[in-house]
């Protein structure tokens, strides 16, 4: 009998830990299920999008901006304007043609990867293009004698893996 008294004490006594235990597992449960970005397929996709969408939408207004064209052409770059083309999720280029009709890059925000000669070449203004190091989404836009072209990574694609370089979508390192 006393051990059965012993043991409903020690129960009523701790039976606060009992409840918030209950409580952090629910919670976790939660987080893990609903609030989680990855937490399903069709969340990733809406993610994905709404990434391509956004990076889209500055390529077409950087493009459309007229001071930042001229300040390209002329190679008249400010530290600002170079820090908001580093900044940017996506590769940015411009290519000039020349009067022999030679494509030239006069402007470049990354080292990471370059456009083909078929995306210069292509006839439409958008494509998914794999390149060595991943898949891309393609944006080009051309203006007179200029070419400007946006490369958003979708997927990394090494060929050597290792604790920095990952395999992953883009969204999972941001």
């Amino acid at each position: 009998m006393q051990q059965q008294k012993t043991f409903t004490q020690f129960f009523y006594k701790y039976i606060y830990l009992l409840i918030a235990a209950a409580w952090l597992i629910t919670l976790s449960f939660i987080i893990d299920n609903y609030w989680s970005g990855n937490s399903s397929v069709e969340a990733v996709h809406k993610r994905l999008e709404k990434h391509i969408w956004q990076q889209e939408t500055d390529f077409a207004k950087t493009v459309s901006d007229t001071s930042v064209v001229k300040k390209i052409q002329t190679k008249f770059y400010n530290d600002k304007l170079l820090e908001s083309f580093i900044n940017k999720k996506y590769f940015f280029y411009c290519y000039k043609i020349d009067e022999t009709n030679n494509v030239n890059l006069v402007f470049w925000n990354s080292q990471v990867v370059l456009p083909t000669t078929s995306i210069l070449n292509a006839t439409d203004n958008i494509g998914f293009m794999q390149l060595p190091n991943g898949y891309y989404i393609w944006q080009k836009v051309k203006k007179e004698n200029e070419i400007f072209i946006a490369l958003i990574p979708i997927q990394w694609n090494y060929f050597v893996k290792n604790e920095y370089l990952q395999n992953t979508f883009r969204l999972a390192a941001e």
